[in-house]
This record gives structure tokens, C-alpha cells and sequence, in this order.
């Protein structure tokens, strides 16, 4: 057997006590390899896919006015609406705004105080701007 070009290494003895296959084998166990890998390539997106699903289904967005719980909606429904409907349903989000109402997030993950910080300051913004708008800037 001549060494490879460029230099390197080779050896044949004890190959088959190692596990390598030889020869026909050679293509088999590279697409054993392979396959294994995507297959937990796979498993892990699935795991990925399920935790984003649970997070989603038990996390809600709550649109309030005047302090009353109008509807509570589960995230998951409210990406897909965006993501089928978006020309609908953020200028319906918007518009929803300046009829008084406000939208807040329940749950573990998403219920928190930052999150809510931010959608009660974009509810203050709409209201500052009607506030502007109509003239009445009385405090």
C-alpha cells in the first residue's frame, strides 16, 4: 500500500477490531452515521418544537377596558394570527388603542413585569396622542 499524497497517516492492521468497516461496508456505515445524526437532528427540533408550543398554549394575551377582562387569547394564537393575518389583525391591535382598551400578557414565562411595562407604555403613548389630537392637553 503506497502512503497517501500530501503525507498523513494510514494503518490497516486491527481495522476490523476497531469497529471500521472495510471495503462494500464502508458506504453502508457512512450512511448509518449520518442517518443517526439527522434522526437526532430531528428529535431535538421536535423537543424544540413542543417546548415553544407549551410556552405558548399556556401563556395569554389579555386585552382589558376599563379594568374589565375583555378576552384572553393563548400566544400561539395570537403568533398564527399575525403570521397568517398580519395586515388585519396588528392594525386591529392599533386601532383597538385609542378605543380605550389594554393588552397585557398572563402566564410564567411571558406574564412578567418588564414585558407588561412595555405594552402599558405603548397604551400610554395612544392615550398621550389622543390627549394631543383632541387638544385637551389638561393633566
Amino acid at each position: 500500500v503506497s502512503a497517501p499524497a500530501g503525507g498523513g497517516y494510514y494503518s490497516s492492521e486491527n481495522a476490523a477490531d476497531r469497529g471500521a468497516p472495510s471495503g462494500e461496508d464502508q458506504q453502508t456505515w457512512n450512511h448509518q452515521g449520518r442517518g443517526s445524526a439527522f434522526r437526532e437532528m430531528m428529535a431535538n427540533f421536535g423537543r424544540f418544537l413542543v417546548k415553544v408550543f407549551r410556552i405558548g398554549n399556556t401563556n395569554f394575551l389579555v386585552a382589558t377596558k376599563n379594568g374589565a377582562e375583555i378576552f384572553a387569547c393563548p400566544v400561539t394564537a395570537v403568533v398564527l394570527l399575525i403570521a397568517f393575518f398580519f395586515w388585519v389583525t396588528v392594525p386591529l391591535l392599533i386601532v383597538s388603542l385609542f378605543f380605550g382598551f389594554h393588552y397585557h400578557f398572563r402566564g410564567s414565562e411571558l406574564g412578567t413585569d418588564s414585558v407588561n411595562k412595555v405594552m402599558d407604555g405603548a397604551a400610554d403613548a395612544v392615550e398621550d396622542l389622543k390627549k394631543n389630537i383632541s387638544g385637551d392637553n389638561r393633566q
